[in-house]
């Protein structure tokens, strides 16, 4: 299994509807659902735990990664690898992580809309949520510092209710709490 082999594997769900605990390309997945079917259909044998709520246990969760996946030092993750982030101050959310647009530019129609400000959903302490478009920042907003060069984020948005893949810009880089490699992963 090679990073770019994962990254190809997570852009074929783009545009997948948000299904909490979903588990079918095109049909509906959610942020770990994601995680577990490109996993899976590359070949790793995951333990799918279905049972969690719609705000999932942050220690569930970690435990889980831990379980498949092999933690590293946040400033390590490239390519292929996995984000750990905070929704409303905790750990439950996962992402893929991607080349940024200069290495793989992504396609505008999984360019998503800004959001606006709902009523509840994950943003009820008056925090502006993260910008769902934000791929389409210029170099200068781009996700450095983590990795090398520009990065972005394939994963299941619930807000714009799909797979989306966006830039990492300052909002979504804040949330970044762990980084997980797959084991003996190819970098080809």
């Amino acid at each position: 299994m090679t990073r770019s082999e994962i990254v190809r594997k997570a852009r074929e769900y783009l545009g997948t509807p948000f299904h909490h605990q979903g588990r079918a390309k095109g049909r509906g997945v959610d942020c770990v659902g994601l995680v577990v079917c490109v996993l899976r259909e590359l070949g790793l044998e995951i333990d799918d735990c279905r049972t969690y709520p719609q705000t999932p246990d942050s220690g569930l969760l970690l435990n889980k990664l831990r379980q498949h996946l092999e933690e590293i030092p946040i400033d390590r993750a490239v390519s292929g690898d996995v984000y750990l982030m905070t929704i409303m101050g905790y750990p439950q959310h996962v992402a893929f992580v991607s080349p940024g647009a200069e290495e793989a530019p992504i396609p505008p129609s999984h360019m998503t809309p800004p959001l606006q400000r709902g009523r509840g959903g994950f943003y009820q302490r008056g925090e502006m949520p993260p910008r769902a478009d934000a791929g389409a920042m210029s170099p200068s907003q781009a996700g450095r510092g983590l990795g090398e060069g520009r990065i972005g984020i394939i994963h299941t948005n619930r807000q714009v209710g799909r797979v989306v893949e966006t830039g990492l810009d300052h909002a979504w880089k804040r949330r970044i709490v762990k980084a997980f490699t797959i084991a003996g992963i190819s970098d080809e």
